[in-house]
């Protein structure tokens, strides 16, 4: 306790003495047994492990003689990024112990063994590949001159991983390749129709949801993006998700019935969507009822199938999932995380577009861009965040004094949650800024 507390309950000199001299006498035995039977565990148990004339019992740290490496897999295409190959694709995270003075070179050695078993990968022959180095979690290109242990001691990492990185020119898997790759996989992440599904069909597919997605008006400012190579990438990989997937066609003749209550079209839809029994690819048949549950007695042939899908985006739209005027982003909501709400209202847009429904013409050109190219491929602005941090940002960028930046940083706390502490030269102030904008 501290000086002036102590003061404010005791007022008189004598008093706090004795109070004082009361836990010297108690407390401080109590504590002292307690470090001395704490002392004596750790011996006897450093003298139980370490077997007799060892290094151990002299007093020294067990050293590891083997150590656990992560390693992964980076690939590029021609002057592409690179992006991690995962497991499906041949790649993910394999753990290996290697021995702790075993040279750097035989992680890349371990690395081809793993990922290109017999030369071979469904990436490609490994003598195809323009570049094979192995690289660290910072992408920079490993010291085969050290040890495996040295790069522990310099990273001070209880587990490191590295990658290795391959570049190749063009990817044009031989044929048969990838057949007998996907044939690997786990049935459930394969379709037995996906190679007879035609090339055309999937394009007629991608335009078709792309058109209704983009259809509002104020997302025409999309135009002045490189169109011609974004949509041969999309493309490919609307290509590469359909050949995983079990692709069905709409079942007219089984059908599907959802009662709803114009007053509560979210929370109607959605108890029918969690119900064991519903099947997505059955013709849905929509009832519009009201409080006393007496439908309005329409025929569904499409057209209350749309009203329901139309009412549910201008909900989602309005919901607290989503945020911005008047194109929305996605919002933070720690309520709707934990109930998944993000996942169902991913579910309810794939089902408006799948049936005809209206697709989500609120979401704005970053979301969008976001969804549909990745994070690697869109620019984000301070007008795609909250207003509050915006504001905070556009204060740290009108400043030009090292100190007064340095000041923001430390009192202010969007910077230190986002990995920001600290601001070496005033020239680093425009990457902090952009790299607060995408985290933010």
């Amino acid at each position: 306790m501290e000086d002036s507390r102590l003061n404010e309950l005791f007022p008189r000199m004598g008093d706090r003495v004795m109070v004082m001299n009361f836990c010297q006498r108690h407390i401080a035995p109590k504590r002292q047994s307690l470090i001395d039977r704490l002392k004596h565990k750790i011996e006897e148990k450093n003298s139980s492990m370490a077997p007799s004339g060892s290094a151990g019992s002299s007093g020294k740290p067990h050293r590891k003689y083997t150590r656990m490496v992560e390693l992964g897999w980076m690939h590029a295409v021609g002057r592409g990024d690179f992006h991690y190959v995962r497991k499906l694709q041949g790649g993910g995270t394999r753990q290996v112990q290697f021995g702790r003075d075993a040279p750097v070179r035989d992680l890349k050695e371990k690395a081809i063994e793993l990922f290109f078993p017999g030369g071979r990968s469904p990436k490609g022959v490994l003598s195809e590949f323009t570049s094979v180095e192995m690289v660290d979690f910072k992408m920079n290109e490993l010291d085969e001159s050290l040890k495996i242990h040295e790069y522990f001691d310099i990273t001070k990492l209880s587990k490191l991983r590295f990658y290795l990185a391959t570049r190749q020119d063009s990817f044009e898997p031989a044929k048969g390749e990838m057949k007998k790759f996907r044939g690997k996989l786990p049935r459930k992440t394969r379709s037995k129709k996906s190679s007879e599904i035609k090339i055309n069909h999937e394009q007629t597919i991608v335009t078709e949801i792309r058109d209704d997605i983009m259809e509002n008006p104020d997302a025409n400012n999309l135009t002045n993006m490189e169109t011609s190579k974004d949509d041969e990438e999309f493309d490919a990989f609307f290509k590469s998700v359909v050949d995983n997937i079990d692709v069905q066609q709409i079942i007219s003749t089984h059908t599907t019935r959802i009662h709803v209550y114009r007053e509560d079209v979210f929370g109607c839809c959605l108890r029918a969507l969690r119900r064991k029994n519903f099947k997505p690819f059955h013709k849905i048949r929509v009832d519009f009822t009201d409080i006393d549950e007496k439908t309005e007695g329409a025929v569904d042939e499409g057209g209350p199938t749309r009203e329901m899908f139309r009412l549910l985006l201008n909900s989602l739209a309005e919901s607290s999932l989503f945020t911005g005027e008047p194109m929305k982003y996605l919002s933070l909501n720690n309520t709707a995380l934990k109930n998944n709400s993000y996942f169902e209202a991913g579910r309810i847009i794939a089902l408006s577009l799948v049936h005809g429904g209206s697709g989500p013409h609120f979401f704005s050109e970053t979301l969008y861009c976001l969804l549909v190219y990745g994070v690697d491929k869109t620019t984000f602005t301070m007008r795609d965040i909250e207003p509050e941090i915006a504001d905070k940002l556009k204060i740290f960028q009108g400043e030009d004094d090292l100190s007064t930046l340095r000041d923001i940083i430390l009192s202010d706390t969007i910077f230190a949650t986002a990995g920001c502490h600290f601001i070496a030269k005033k020239e680093d102030k425009d990457v902090i800024i952009e790299g607060r904008t995408t985290i933010w």
